[in-house]
């Protein structure tokens, strides 16, 4: 196991509550219309793949997943930068490619970006 899933590992409970918590009501119904979803991050030398099901739960797994709605590509010390330290990172959007690959992955990425300091 790569250090990327290794961190996303560790970050995927709280991220799995948060949504859980934000699945009721109307916020709940307008979050909905952006699942399943799956973010990839890749460096030189690591890659890793958090999805998001349509009911809020988080996996992560090894590699690129070729259906990634968002791929972040990146030096591997600025990935696990943003993913532990968030916007205290001090990290530029030019420090990363992003590839938006889906019309909910660009909503999705437009709406947390800052939240990982992208």
């Amino acid at each position: 196991m790569g250090e990327l899933t290794e961190t996303l590992r560790q970050i995927a409970p709280n991220l799995s509550t948060e949504i859980g918590g934000r699945l009721q009501g109307l916020t709940g119904a307008i979050l909905h219309s952006y699942l399943p979803q799956s973010w990839a991050l890749k460096s030189p030398s690591d890659a890793a793949t958090l999805s998001v099901s349509a009911g809020g739960t988080v996996t992560v797994r090894d590699g690129v997943d070729p259906a990634a709605d968002v791929v972040i590509r990146g030096a591997q010390e600025r990935l696990l930068a943003a993913l532990r330290k968030g916007r205290g990172a001090g990290l530029r959007r030019t420090d990363f490619e992003v590839e938006l690959r889906t019309r909910k992955g660009r909503t999705a990425f437009e709406f947390l970006r800052g939240r990982f300091g992208l």
